[in-house]
């Protein structure tokens, strides 16, 4: 296989419902570059590996697949994973997501190609439910969708996943913390947002984004998903310790993010979480 231009870097782990429908999105793109799938299954416990193995047998000289050892944890997998991509670009889509445009690659490596001021190109996604029987929505709303300077990216943007292509760059930047937070994608792109900018591109159909109960963030309550913004906050913060600006502006994230988990401890009547949401605005 020539060194591909295009990486796209699939997580799979208990996705046997799901991940052929994410490999057939990948393998159906249409490309002019060199284009290759690299796969990190993260050791399930169902038959995403033997449907992964079949189709890494069936297309050897597009797919690659990683086959852990130990489970390394959904941030793990992911970093280790885009490590082993060879492509200058990386897509990313998880195992229970998947493309629907056949040149979606291919329209955003030509804006990456042709214009050096964006790190990463993206596009919408079509929230759909576990069985895929109903649409619920675009992910990104009108006014979500527009391009982004590399210091907002740094200033926390929400994008979907499946709908990113990103310039590949040193993976070892990445901190200790990144391995820490529920909000690896907010983080990522915060640290993307040191290489350029972020330019949306609506001639791509939407990918697919499913919402299922397996989902961890989808479990959690109004407390806990504050809880676990607030760590992503603080790595964030960490990162950028050296930016006056950027520091500051998590700095006010991070207070506010105590706030609601007060406010959240409070509706729930949850007494021990309210004492823990004072102490960490008063004593942390």
């Amino acid at each position: 296989m020539d060194k591909p231009l295009v990486s796209t870097c699939i997580i799979a782990y208990n996705h046997e419902a799901y991940i052929e429908e994410c490999l057939l999105g990948a393998l159906k793109q249409k490309l002019e570059y060199p284009y290759e799938i690299v796969i990190g299954e993260d050791k399930s416990t169902d038959k995403t590996l033997k449907i992964c193995r079949e189709y890494a047998s069936k297309f050897p000289d597009k797919i690659r697949l990683l086959e852990r050892t130990e489970n390394l944890g959904m941030n793990g997998n992911w970093v280790d994973t885009i490590k082993n991509c060879n492509g200058k670009y990386i897509a990313l889509c998880e195992g229970d997501d998947y493309w629907t445009d056949p040149l979606k690659l291919q329209k955003q490596a030509d804006l990456l190609e042709n214009d050096e001021e964006f790190v990463l190109s993206y596009h919408n996604a079509m929230c759909i439910n576990e069985d895929n029987s109903n649409s619920l929505g675009l992910k990104l709303n009108k006014s979500e969708c527009k391009d982004f300077e590399g210091e907002k990216l740094k200033r926390i943007v929400t994008l979907p996943t499946s709908g990113v292509l990103f310039r590949k760059f040193n993976i070892d930047l990445i901190p200790d913390g990144f391995y820490k937070v529920l909000n690896a994608d907010t983080f990522l792109w915060a640290i993307l947002g040191e290489f350029g900018g972020a330019k949306y591109l609506d001639t791509v159909e939407p990918s697919r984004y499913r919402i299922h109960d397996l989902g961890i963030y989808s479990s959690l309550n109004k407390f806990e998903r504050n809880a676990k913004r607030l760590d992503t906050f603080k790595y964030i913060q960490a990162y950028y310790k050296k930016d006056k600006d950027i520091y500051s502006f998590y700095k006010e994230k991070i207070r506010t993010r105590k706030f609601y988990m007060l406010k959240s401890s409070i509706k729930q009547l949850n007494i021990k979480k309210t004492i823990y949401s004072i102490k960490i605005i008063f004593l942390k």
